[in-house]
């Protein structure tokens, strides 16, 4: 895909950690959720965290987004830095208006509006003109968004629903795409479409992405840096070639299933 009007950020190649995260801990109903996780996310890089369901990966992405500082659930511990800058305790709104984009497990769209109106429903965090411009980038970069605008979002196939999903996120004009769950429910055909779409925001829009996930072969499509999660805490954490090595995800999922 060339020729587009708007790019998401000038590129320079210049890989620098976007995302810093040292010693996060995160209580959910006062149970450890996330304990002492240390990791880093590269911009301009997709970063993958894997591991069985109930493992955490849900919670750290909150834990950095900011939708985890609520009565029933906080960060308890450590620091998240993006861009050298500390959001440990920001709101969501705020951490959003800084560059980062969360896009829900649950695919939380409105199944009662059109997706022209899912899409119109995302906050403008940036002028008319340029969102605009995002508006007309995602419905290029998702062209059967563009033949659904007058449907019911709940009338969507799973992976349309995800990519809806992704639009969204994307309209917030993120320098970090947080992403969970990309592949949950869907069938094969649908997950090769929504990670060539990553593929995409990757390499031609620049947008850095933090993917957790349980299938591994989907993402190792997309993954540079990868991290193995298990009962709240990493288990590894390096290239993708030295985590297929070395068998740490198939250790953690066989370990899941053996609690």
């Amino acid at each position: 895909m060339h020729g587009w009007s708007v790019s998401w950020r000038d590129w320079e190649g210049v890989v620098a950690a976007l995302l810093e995260i040292e010693r996060l801990s995160v209580r959910y109903k006062g149970v450890v959720a996330v304990s002492d996780v240390s990791l880093a996310v590269n911009e301009g890089e997709a970063t993958v965290i894997l591991g069985a369901n109930g493992a955490g990966k849900t919670s750290l992405l909150r834990g950095i987004s900011g939708f985890w500082r609520t009565e029933i659930g906080t960060v308890s511990g450590g620091c998240v830095r993006f861009d050298g800058r500390d959001i440990t305790r920001l709101s969501p709104g705020r951490v959003a208006r800084l560059g980062v984009a969360i896009v829900p497990e649950t695919r939380k769209v409105f199944a009662s509006a059109t997706v022209r109106d899912n899409l119109l429903s995302v906050p403008r965090l940036v002028p008319r003109p340029r969102y605009q411009q995002l508006h007309d980038t995602v419905l290029e970069l998702f062209p059967i968004l563009r033949e659904r605008l007058t449907q019911q979002a709940g009338y969507l196939s799973g992976g349309e629903r995800q990519m809806l999903g992704i639009a969204r996120g994307l309209l917030l004009n993120p320098r970090l795409l947080l992403i969970d769950e990309a592949t949950l429910g869907l069938a094969p055909v649908a997950i090769d479409a929504v990670f060539g779409r990553l593929e995409t925001i990757i390499a031609e829009l620049h947008t850095t992405v933090l993917l957790v996930e349980q299938n591994v072969g989907a993402a190792m499509r997309i993954a540079r840096q990868v991290h193995v999660m298990e009962t709240g805490k990493l288990t590894f954490s390096g290239t993708k070639e030295e985590m297929l090595r070395s068998g740490a995800a198939e250790a953690a999922y066989l370990g899941a299933r053996a609690h």
